[in-house]
């Protein structure tokens, strides 16, 4: 088995490179990544809108996180139009449902 591990700042600037490294490596690959870079400080200032009881704003700012994530993926992954940009909005809809 093989196991990569790639940082955030890595993910952001080459998710397709990524993507590609861990299908060449083969079928028994685990992948393990971190968040994009930013994603911590915007978590913190969800954590800090929550805090403060602004419920809504924290809200926006998280649906704007994975809507951001969905779009960065679909563009790298699959384009404007694939199967993947419809599965990854309906995974986004029923986040946004639960929070």
């Amino acid at each position: 088995m093989i196991v990569m591990k790639f940082g955030g700042t890595s993910i952001e600037r080459s998710l397709g490179d990524v993507v590609k490294l861990a299908l060449d490596a083969g079928p028994k690959t685990a992948v393990v990544v971190s968040a994009p870079s930013q994603t911590m400080v915007l978590l913190a200032e969800i954590a800090h809108f929550a805090e403060r009881g602004d419920r809504d704003r924290a809200l926006e700012v998280h649906r704007a996180i994975l809507e951001e994530s969905v779009t960065r993926a679909t563009n790298t992954l699959g384009g404007t139009g694939s199967a993947f940009r419809s599965k990854a909005e309906t995974v986004l809809a029923e986040l946004c449902v639960l929070i």
